[in-house]
């Protein structure tokens, strides 16, 4: 299909977060991209979380491993992940490879 501006619009209203739109929809989502109106057609849409640190810091205490935290809150883990923070905010966790270890011993 080739995509419009008016066919990205009308597709873009269907969903109701930015992430929906990317799974539901990945060839319009990635021409509003390439056309440089995916802000346009996606003000609709709540922004993204913007995670600070501390956050992220708080959120990681959730969880007992990585494994947890990444299935629970995927979006927090990616960004922890891209800051370079994951090591830092996840030193209170066991070790996945440790528990998979334990429950063969």
């Amino acid at each position: 299909m080739k995509w419009t501006h008016k066919t990205i619009s009308k597709e873009a209203l269907k969903y109701k977060t930015r992430s929906e739109f990317m799974y539901a929809s990945k060839g319009a989502y990635n021409a509003a991209k390439r056309l440089n109106i995916f802000k346009e057609v996606c003000s609709h849409m709540p922004e993204p979380k913007r995670w600070t640190i501390e956050e992220l810091q708080a959120e990681a205490l959730k969880y007992n491993s990585r494994t947890e935290f990444n299935n629970e809150n995927h979006c927090a883990y990616c960004v922890a992940q891209k800051k370079g923070k994951l090591n830092a905010i996840c030193k209170h966790m066991d070790s996945d490879i440790v528990k998979w270890r334990r429950a063969f011993e």
